[in-house]
């Protein structure tokens, strides 16, 4: 179970003032690089809403959302203050399905962890792929992909603003929860493990998995993919059945769909 103590861990509420001093104290403190990113958002919320998907400004240093949008309706008709006000990140969290709760709490310290031990991540495009359930505004739970990718670091190197990207690929995969981070020089994979309450980072694709999913993207069929490779269209239909089980997905399209959005092809 996760408590109240373990979540202040990441997610620090300051102490509650007037909305008058707060809204003075934010101007007169508000640092450069949190200005710069806010007015970059219009933009972006264009961009999101195109794209059908939930976008989110998370500034570190003050624990919390800067910013969040959901023009396309996702999560329903949240109020966006929920999100951004002084406790939105404990709201975002409490709406995490309460069984999945564990792992998202350990996926948000490894990508801490990560960012902290990589102070190159917002050079090279570093993206990190978040998975679990997550409850709209109506009570339903949808399959939720959050892509983060950090935008400002500190002077050495250390997280802080994140922004990120949510898609409900409820149509793509089945329920699970899980962390996929992408950087040009690897690509690294977790899973939860229920039994042991941790996260397994796995070899999730083997090179030959790669390559045939590499050729299904192309749109090849199973015969033409084993002329390529010397192997029969039975092992390239195993090989399909596969990876479809080690990534949840529903079928081939969604598959391919789904590699894509998170950079494993």
């Amino acid at each position: 179970m996760i408590t109240k103590t373990a979540t202040a861990l990441l997610y620090a509420i300051p102490e509650k003032k007037s909305a008058i001093t707060k809204s003075i104290e934010r101007k007169k403190t508000q640092p450069a690089y949190r200005q710069k990113w806010v007015k970059k958002m219009e933009f972006l919320q264009s961009v999101a809403a195109h794209e059908n998907a939930v976008i989110l400004l998370h500034d570190t240093s003050a624990n919390r959302f800067l910013y969040m949008s959901d023009k396309a309706k996702l999560l329903g008709n949240y109020d966006l203050a929920d999100f951004t006000g002084e406790t939105g990140m404990d709201f975002s969290f409490s709406n995490i399905y309460p069984e999945q709760r564990s792992a998202a709490l350990l996926i948000q310290l490894k990508i801490i962890s990560y960012g902290m031990d990589h102070p190159s991540a917002t050079d090279t495009g570093t993206v990190a792929n978040m998975m679990y359930y997550y409850k709209k505004k109506n009570g339903t739970y949808i399959q939720f992909l959050q892509k983060a990718m950090v935008v400002e670091t500190d002077a050495a190197g250390h997280p802080l603003l994140y922004l990120k990207f949510g898609y409900d690929i409820s149509h793509l995969v089945k329920p699970c929860v899980g962390l996929i981070i992408n950087s040009p020089d690897e690509t690294l994979i977790w899973t939860y493990n229920t039994t042991k309450k941790c996260l397994d980072q796995v070899n999730l694709l083997s090179t030959q998995e790669k390559k045939i999913l590499g050729l299904l993207a192309q749109g090849r069929q199973s015969k033409e993919i084993g002329d390529i490779l010397f192997i029969s269209s039975h092992t390239i239909d195993t090989h399909r059945r596969n990876l479809l089980k080690k990534t949840n997905c529903i079928d081939t399209t969604a598959l391919i769909t789904f590699a894509k959005m998170t950079g494993l092809i």
